[in-house]
């Protein structure tokens, strides 16, 4: 317990405090852990705005390689001024090149408290920064066991930031970080902050262990509200699609009902980008999602795009297709638009995993021109597409077939000791369809 009226009046201790830094060659710990006591006193930042100021100057200065060595609350002072007052200045002193080669002179051992403020200061990018951070910090970070999980948790715990550790252990080389948030999971001081519903998907790509996923989801779920970053999810969700991934199969029943929500009204424009890039959303189809016109339009966009346009990446949809086409909303009026499409332009640029799907789409093709089919077949024949011709070649049941080219072709390929017999079985089908006249020479 600190009684205020043990301290000095408020402008000596204003006097004294910023007399501290004046010479860095005695600087002394007794000083610092009086200033510590003090913040829980003392908690207005404009009281230690000229403090830090000058803290600052020091750190970044060549001054501070004449100090005073080894003074562990000289760090955890620092720490905890950042921690309450998120001082850039203070921050990028920490960071310049003067101070992280000033502290390669520190004892470790001695001023333990160095590696954390590094760790506030750089957050997930404490191993991986190229700032010049001790090799020993670095490694510390890099290796987990109980011993340094007890130091961490006694550090952090004692000053409230143990939040610190699910924003490391997104590092995937952060192996400390995530040591700890794999073994405290449930531990609400882990679990009770909401921004990290954000970033479960980058935990979870680190520690994947599917005990772990579930645990620590559900006690995010239960320790943290959601809605406070409902408004990010819904701006962002091609960004967040794992994370809705990993909600649905992990969260409570709230918070899916919410996700599903999100996912629900993500508008026809989002889903027209994700589906002509990087598909990220096609994986929420592993739940039961409920959507609107708004997915409808945008696949009825998607199947007509990606018909003429190559998608490297269409097999992603085709995999899926079976479960996207429940949501799709006027199934047959999208489908008949695309018949025409898909008949009068070669070349067609959908996989050949469509054909089980396009078989569906088209059982009539009555209303297309007999030349389109012919063109099609030809083009076919020439890339070898047998899945597709076999499929059409069963729709021409009352069609007529006249072209001495495709009859040329198809022969060919009959005869072709490359194709096997039941291409050759399923061209034959083919010949049967074509019609034309004999021409015979009368002379």
């Amino acid at each position: 317990m600190f009684f205020p009226e043990i301290l000095p009046n408020s402008t000596e201790f204003d006097n004294w405090r910023e007399t501290i830094f004046n010479n860095p060659t005695q600087l002394l710990s007794e000083d610092f852990s009086l200033l510590i006591s003090s913040l829980n006193i003392v908690k207005e930042a404009s009281k230690w705005h000229n403090f830090m100021e000058k803290m600052s100057n020091l750190l970044g200065s060549l001054n501070y390689q004449q100090r005073s060595l080894n003074i562990d609350k000289l760090y955890e002072l620092t720490y905890l001024l950042l921690c309450k007052f998120d001082n850039k200045k203070l921050k990028d002193s920490i960071k310049s090149s003067i101070f992280l080669q000033a502290v390669q002179q520190e004892d470790l051992n001695l001023v333990p408290s160095l590696k954390y403020l590094l760790a506030l200061v750089y957050d997930d990018k404490i191993i991986t920064s190229t700032d010049l951070i001790r090799t020993e910090i670095k490694e510390y970070w890099s290796s987990g066991n109980d011993q340094k999980l007890k130091e961490t948790i006694e550090f952090f715990g004692k000053n409230s930031n143990l939040k610190l550790i699910n924003r490391m252990a997104r590092n995937s080389h952060n192996k400390l970080a995530q040591y700890i948030l794999a073994k405290n999971y449930s531990n609400v001081a882990f679990t009770s902050n909401s921004e990290d519903f954000r970033f479960i998907d980058e935990v979870c790509e680190n520690i994947k262990d599917e005990d772990f996923k579930k645990n620590y989801i559900e006690s995010l779920c239960n320790n943290s509200l959601i809605d406070n970053e409902l408004t990010d999810f819904q701006e962002d969700p091609i960004v967040y699609a794992e994370c809705f991934n990993l909600l649905l199969s992990f969260g409570t029943k709230e918070v899916k009902q919410k996700i599903l929500y999100v996912i629900k009204n993500i508008p026809t424009a989002l889903w027209n980008e994700d589906l002509r890039e990087d598909k990220k959303l096609l994986n929420l189809f592993e739940h039961d999602l409920n959507l609107d016109h708004k997915f409808s339009e945008a696949f009825a966009n998607w199947l007509a795009f990606s018909m003429l346009s190559k998608d490297a990446h269409q097999d992603k949809v085709w995999v899926l297709f079976h479960v996207i086409e429940r949501k799709i909303l006027d199934k047959h009026n999208v489908y008949g638009s695309l018949k025409k499409i898909f008949f009068e332009n070669n070349p067609i640029q959908w996989s050949s995993e469509s054909v089980q799907y396009v078989s569906r789409f088209w059982t009539d093709i009555s209303d297309i021109d007999v030349q389109h089919i012919i063109n099609k077949l030809n083009l076919w024949i020439d890339s070898k597409e047998w899945e597709q011709i076999e499929w059409l070649t069963e729709l021409l049941d009352d069609v007529s077939l006249r072209s001495e080219i495709l009859e040329s072709r198809v022969k060919e390929n009959i005869e072709s000791e490359e194709n096997p017999p039941e291409v050759k079985h399923m061209l034959e089908s083919l010949l049967m369809k074509i019609i034309v006249e004999q021409v015979t020479d009368d002379s």
